[in-house]
């Protein structure tokens, strides 16, 4: 079909004319360039595969438009909310409220916060997640929140809960 592996990335295979790029990764491949041929002929040695335009990468929602591609997490968002008992939660515009100014929690809102036996690491863990691969607006909220994952207490949670929507 001719494409050579990538001397960068075994998973990547580029054609000899350089239009085209086959990525591997487990039992999944995508085709970026001309296609129409690799298609054809991937077919042809593989009748049993199926060719498509593919809407998931790595667990990532995948929408390929004419001039962009779009990747979004919406599972992962929903099972954070559902961890975090949040279903019912309103989107907000801004991730953070710029008037609140977070500090160290007091011994009795961190006890607070504990009797509400909420996984704030786990909440951060996440939206870390989420800035690194599809929504980096949450960066900035992500590194001020993971500030007191030692010790969170309800005005941080609070803030919190506001950023996943």
């Amino acid at each position: 079909i001719d494409y050579n592996p990538s001397l960068l990335d075994a998973c990547l295979f580029i054609h000899k004319n350089k239009d085209s790029f086959i990525f591997f990764h487990v039992d999944d491949l995508i085709v970026v360039g001309k296609t129409v041929v690799f298609e054809r002929e991937f077919l042809k040695q593989f009748p049993n595969s199926s060719a498509h335009s593919p809407d998931t990468l790595f667990g990532m929602h995948l929408n390929i438009l004419s001039d962009s591609l779009e990747l979004s997490q919406p599972a992962l968002i929903q099972k954070g909310l559902e961890l975090l008992k949040l279903e019912d939660c309103c989107p907000v515009k801004t991730p953070l409220t710029p008037a609140v100014q977070l500090s160290t929690a007091t011994e009795e809102d961190h006890q607070a916060f504990l009797r509400e036996k909420i996984n704030y690491r786990s909440f951060t863990g996440i939206l870390n997640y989420l800035a690194c691969h599809t929504r980096p607006v949450l960066a900035a909220a992500v590194s001020i929140f993971s500030r007191f994952n030692q010790r969170p207490g309800l005005l941080h949670w609070k803030q919190d809960s506001t950023v996943g929507n």
